[in-house]
């Protein structure tokens, strides 16, 4: 059951789907930790501030942790150099 944000570093509580994001999460039916008789799935909940920057993920080996969300442009953001034109000051 759903008790708290999946993001560990966060502590906001699970109270009803209207806020936050769920995500399913589908496990290869031959994860140890399912028999064949059982779904191979499980629910994780962001909460609304969470789900804005991160994403559920899994990694080849099965665990489940939150991660970044990718940019939808697939663009990756570069920190401003302190000699760009967005930093220079007005002169």
């Amino acid at each position: 059951m759903l008790a708290k944000c999946f993001n560990p570093q966060c502590s906001a509580q699970f109270h009803y789907l209207g806020k936050g994001r769920l995500f399913r999460i589908e496990f290869g039916r031959d994860d140890a930790r399912y028999s064949r008789k059982e779904k191979p799935f499980e629910y994780f909940w962001l909460c609304g501030e969470c789900a804005s920057t991160m994403t559920v993920a899994q990694d080849c080996d099965g665990h489940v942790h939150v991660a970044p969300r990718p940019l939808t442009d697939g663009a990756t953001p570069l920190p401003l150099q302190p000699d760009s034109p967005r930093h220079a000051s007005a002169s």
